[in-house]
């Protein structure tokens, strides 16, 4: 066997454990990355947060760097495209709820997107009012296709909700004038 051979194969193995028939634990490759290279293979996959809760239950040191991570939680994703069962619009607030206490007080990167009125249920607005204010909000992107929607029938923002942080925003479709007032309102002069 050459040097060469040798160098790969020769495991060197301190003292105590080479002399002795203990169980050896070997932690993969990707347990031994740096923690900021292993932040950086996180911020590839998708930023849903299903996904985000995928790599938490992978492995408990993959959970505790993304549970320490705010940074990784700051993408909000609604979407509210199917008519709206009373337990996957429950399940929609309990992971919307998580991100928001995940997220941790950082700048917010809102999609939103509906196909009908329940987007603004009450106990959607409010919890985005508690736990991820719109002064959090740093971009907004809206697309809200409503057949026959009248937005006196619903409380879509109130005059104290500000969007003092907002930086980019992007709306779709038929999003009525009234949304668009309220933001005007309630946003600072660098949009």
């Amino acid at each position: 066997m050459s040097q060469t051979q040798a160098a790969f194969t020769a495991v060197h193995l301190p003292p105590s454990i080479s002399s002795s028939n203990t169980r050896i634990v070997r932690y993969p490759p990707i347990l031994r990355l740096p923690v900021e290279l292993t932040l950086t293979t996180f911020r590839y996959c998708s930023s849903d947060i299903k996904a985000r809760l995928g790599l938490s239950h992978t492995c408990r040191h993959w959970m505790a760097i993304v549970l320490r991570t705010s940074g990784l939680w700051t993408d909000i994703r609604i979407r509210i495209n199917h008519p709206a069962e009373s337990r996957q619009f429950g399940n929609l607030i309990s992971l919307l709820e998580i991100q928001l206490e995940r997220a941790a007080g950082m700048p917010l990167d809102v999609v939103w997107k509906s196909d009908q009125i329940s987007a603004f249920d009450p106990r959607l607005m409010n919890l985005l009012r508690r736990k991820g204010p719109f002064s959090q909000w740093r971009t907004l992107q809206m697309r809200f296709q409503f057949p026959a929607f009248n937005p006196d029938d619903v409380v879509l923002f109130h005059s104290g909700d500000a969007f003092s942080n907002l930086e980019s925003i992007v709306i779709f479709s038929s999003v009525r004038s009234s949304i668009v007032e309220v933001l005007n309102r309630t946003t600072t002069s660098k949009l």
